[in-house]
């Protein structure tokens, strides 16, 4: 029995023409894919994540009869209806603070997720959207499948960029990864986050490294930076300090002599740590894991993870415990190695109870296998020192491992888990496939 019906006829009708003006605009702006050789795989990328916007919804609806797709869009139904009752409400929903009023009270009641901002934020974007699509749920997840493949593309640039050599499998490891694929694309907040991570690295490759397109790189490392911070503030802090880490790296081996090294370099990461720490600061105040207070972050991060496990054991859903927290900063470091390996490497096959789980159990069994594939072919005292060399690897692992370390420790059970963790999979595998193939590539002067 359904218990949220969010798809209907006029799916239908609107999700043929939506598909159709997005094939044509495909067509139109594939002019902007300059290279000859890209244009088979921007294509193929883009209606991979389509179609896998309309099956999650279907996916949603028929298997599990509503989720958080269905209540974002009929949340989103509501300021789409506020809209032909008065402009002004409208304007106010959308683009207003959350405070409840007189002339917003009717329809604010109404929203599940009001008062979340943070959920909000996806209300708030679907609603604009809907108003292009005739309030239908499959048009509008087919416009989160391509903002979140537009940050995709934006992050692949980045890596062609630097490893020419490896377009093709560097290629698939972020556009082709099923849960990737699957749980990026939708009325969810995980395609947001993704496509503003794609663009907060573009635009930070290209203003700091690459000294390129910089009014773009400037506003899309804007717009990612307040997409980020509205949908999930955790991510921008766990994202920041990797990209200062490669830049430091960058500056420091810019200087040729050793004496000069050793001088320059604390002084360069002293002042980069000290606007590094105040900027995250900012950004951090206030939330879940303000780092200004790690003993509150630990507990919060134990409350979490505690309720997340009460839960699924309730449900007789696909928990995980990888040891007790007493919440603080000691305790949740001692157990870094257990979060770190269940975020990569499980669920494995035999903790699989639906086909859902079996899908990311397969996902997580191949990561584990290439990644030991790949120790055992280069050794893993080479790759270690093909990662410490090399800075932007420095940058796909320790954002990788931190991002892995924090949601494996939070997540508590496995459904949770495989969405939490997509935003840092095609860093951690491209990071394994450079390394394995690092022989074999000259890498730009200024990586070196």
């Amino acid at each position: 029995m359904l218990l949220i019906a969010f798809l209907g006829y006029k799916d239908l009708i609107v999700t043929p023409m939506a598909l159709l003006l997005v094939s044509l605009f495909i067509f139109y702006f594939k002019k902007f894919v300059p290279e000859k050789e890209l244009k088979p795989l921007f294509l193929r990328a883009l209606f991979a994540k389509i179609f896998s916007a309309i099956i999650l919804g279907l996916v949603y609806q028929f298997y599990y009869g509503g989720g958080d797709t269905s209540t974002y869009f009929m949340d989103g139904t509501v300021l789409y209806e506020s809209f032909f009752d008065s402009k002004l409400v409208w304007l106010k929903l959308v683009f207003g603070p959350m405070v409840k009023s007189a002339d917003t009270f009717i329809y604010t009641n109404k929203i599940y997720h009001y008062g979340d901002s943070q959920s909000y934020f996806v209300v708030r974007t679907t609603g604009l959207l809907n108003m292009f699509t005739f309030n239908t749920y499959s048009s509008t997840a087919i416009l989160f499948a391509v903002f979140s493949f537009n940050g995709i593309w934006h992050m692949f640039l980045v890596f062609r960029d630097l490893y020419p050599k490896l377009e093709e499998k560097l290629g698939y490891a972020c556009f082709f990864l099923p849960s990737l694929c699957f749980w990026g694309s939708g009325i969810l907040k995980d395609s947001l986050l993704v496509g503003g991570i794609g663009w907060a690295f573009y635009g930070f490759y290209n203003l700091f490294f690459a000294h390129k397109r910089i009014l773009k790189s400037i506003l899309l490392l804007l717009m990612a930076s307040l997409i980020l911070f509205n949908v999930k503030p955790f991510v921008l802090v766990a994202l920041f300090p990797p990209l200062l880490i490669w830049y430091i790296f960058i500056k420091i081996r810019t200087v040729k002599s050793n004496f000069g090294r050793t001088i320059y370099g604390p002084i360069i990461f002293g002042i980069l740590f000290v606007l590094g720490f105040t900027f995250l600061s900012y950004f951090s105040k206030n939330t879940m894991f303000d780092i200004t207070k790690a003993d509150e972050v630990t507990q919060n991060i134990k409350v979490t993870k505690d309720y997340l496990l009460n839960v699924a054991k309730m449900q007789n859903g696909s928990a995980y415990d990888i040891g007790d927290m007493d919440g603080t900063v000691l305790n949740a470091l001692s157990l870094a190695p257990s979060a770190i390996w269940v975020t990569f490497f499980r669920p494995y096959l035999w903790e699989s109870r639906n086909v859902n789980m079996l899908l990311a159990a397969m996902e997580s069994s191949y990561f584990l296998i290439f990644t030991i594939y790949t120790i055992f072919k280069v050794g893993f005292g080479k790759a270690i020192k093909i990662i410490w060399k090399d800075s932007f690897l420095l940058f796909c692992f320790s954002y990788s491992m931190f991002y892995g370390f924090i949601v494996g420790l939070s997540s508590a059970n496995f459904g949770t888990l495989v969405r939490y963790k997509i935003p840092i999979l095609p860093f951690y595998l491209c990071g394994i496939i450079i390394v394995y193939s690092q022989r074999k590539i000259k890498k730009k002067e200024f990586m070196i």
